[in-house]
């Protein structure tokens, strides 16, 4: 005679509710560089640290962002450089590898100008807010790369001038492409 196999869930015979509180809790903290278009007057290379507290599908992060000195110049030989280091805070919704965030960026942007007959190094106040999407891949248990690409639009935006002339202003809108290093502590 055959006897259907048994198997006890608990007392009520229903299974066991997953356990819930600090364990649904995870922070992540990263770096990686970064690659500008729009941001700058040229493709311009910068790079970002970041962390990030993350409870079942939501998160939030905080960062900053810089972007390397990048050079204008023009036939004439005078120019600029410039450069930005911008705090970030972004909201964001995940689904399995995938994430979605909402996020802006503030910070100083420093303009230093060359081959001018009143060298000034005066900085303009960037403000910036956009969208980015992620897609995760695991190294092992807590190591992973994040692959991201933002889209972001310009709210203050500026001008640059050389010897009263305009040479440059901001976009209104600019896409970075990064790849980051994360470390997930549970």
């Amino acid at each position: 005679m055959a006897v259907a196999p048994i198997v006890k869930t608990g007392t009520t015979g229903l299974p066991s509710p997953a356990p819930s509180g600090a364990s649904d809790v995870s922070v992540t903290l990263g770096l990686g560089p970064t690659l500008w278009f729009g941001a700058a007057p040229s493709i311009a290379e910068g790079g970002r640290v970041f962390v990030d507290v993350r409870w079942n599908a939501l998160s939030i992060e905080v960062g900053g962002e810089g972007i390397l000195p990048v050079t204008f110049e023009q036939a004439d030989r005078t120019g600029f450089k410039l450069s930005t280091l911008e705090a970030m805070l972004a909201f964001c919704g995940h689904l399995q590898r995938w994430a979605a965030c909402a996020f802006g960026s503030l910070g100083p942007s420093r303009i230093e100008g060359f081959g001018v007959d009143d060298a000034h190094s005066p900085s303009m106040f960037l403000a910036r807010a956009g969208l980015r999407l992620t897609v995760e891949q695991p190294l092992s248990r807590r190591l992973a790369l994040r692959l991201r690409a933002d889209g972001l639009g310009t709210l203050t935006p500026a001008t640059v001038f050389l010897n009263d002339v305009s040479v440059w202003r901001t976009p209104r809108l600019a896409l970075s492409l990064g790849l980051d290093l994360s470390a997930r502590f549970p």
